[in-house]
């Protein structure tokens, strides 16, 4: 089953109903793909009810991350701009169903998203059955997409955008009717758009603490994230510096055995490295190695 949805964007009333015929008896597993997160009205419902056997490309619920790792769900993070040309030339199989919220369809059958685009145009394109689910968004939606594919390899052309206003594609998704198998209503709505990255601060019974100076991988650049939340406290980003991001974050979010650490870290990188967001390149992953070599992050 593909679906739409790009953090926002997908459908909700859908995977419930698969949930509901779990719990009534009926026992099955689907191979669920999206384009990229989504919320615990997809991935969370259907991995507490057991219902995914692989899921790809991306997801970021906790339950969905457990059974994964305990290898009772198949998974592959993947390269999401590579996605939608996969699907378009089959290297993903059939796309036997694609569940997809819109905001309206037109009078010539097309799609009118809602909150996001991402790879829905590809899933539709390529489905052989389509189910919608029509959402209580906002109509002023309408007319702010510019929906567009471009060529697949080898045959690929520049993408023809010269200046900021202008458009290259529709402002809907084109749709075939006749692969419409049913079109359900919801009054379900995304989340605000404001983007949270929620954690504990530690993991591992506090040998792993969840505020480093670096990462070892990477899922959501600053760019993409306003508030940061732990358990301890929360910072709102937007307003703010990377330096002072820094700062509120080991004050208020990270855990109180590693804010020292932390600090001193960040002020010898202030003092003799400097800049926009001052790092010591030779030391940025120390609190990494300490785990590797003690087992826990912590000193002593």
């Amino acid at each position: 089953m593909f679906i739409s949805g790009f953090t926002a964007g997908y459908p909700k009333l859908i995977p419930q109903q698969l949930v509901n015929r779990a719990r009534a008896g009926e026992r099955f597993k689907i191979n669920l793909f999206a384009g990229a997160s989504t919320g615990d009205a997809v991935d969370g419902i259907l991995a507490e009810a057991d219902l995914v056997a692989w899921r790809r490309p991306y997801m970021s619920n906790r339950l969905m991350r457990e059974k994964i790792n305990r290898g009772e769900i198949n998974f592959k993070d993947d390269h999401l701009s590579r996605l939608s040309a996969l699907v378009r030339a089959g290297d993903w199989g059939n796309v036997d169903v694609t569940v997809v919220e819109a905001l309206a369809i037109t009078e010539k059958g097309h799609l009118i998203p809602t909150m996001s685009v991402g790879n829905t145009p590809s899933y539709v394109k390529k489905a052989e059955k389509i189910i919608i689910e029509i959402a209580s968004e906002p109509p002023e939606l309408e007319g702010i997409h510019d929906i567009f594919i471009p060529e697949d390899p080898p045959y690929r052309m520049p993408i023809p955008i010269y200046r900021a206003p202008d458009r290259i594609g529709k402002p809907f998704i084109e749709m075939n009717p006749d692969q419409v198998v049913a079109i359900v209503m919801s009054s379900e709505q995304d989340s605000a758009a404001v983007f949270f990255i929620v954690t504990p601060s530690t993991a591992k019974d506090g040998r792993i603490s969840a505020i480093v100076p670096m990462v070892t991988h990477v899922d959501h650049s600053e760019h993409s994230v306003d508030v940061v939340l732990t358990e301890h406290g929360l910072v709102d980003t937007r307003p703010l510096t990377p330096r002072k991001v820094a700062e509120q974050v080991i004050k208020k979010c990270a855990h109180p055995d590693y804010r020292d650490l932390l600090w001193e870290y960040y002020q010898r990188a202030v003092r003799e490295t400097g800049g926009h967001e001052p790092h010591l390149l030779g030391e940025t992953f120390f609190i990494h190695r300490r785990f590797k070599e003690t087992g826990d992050m912590r000193v002593g």
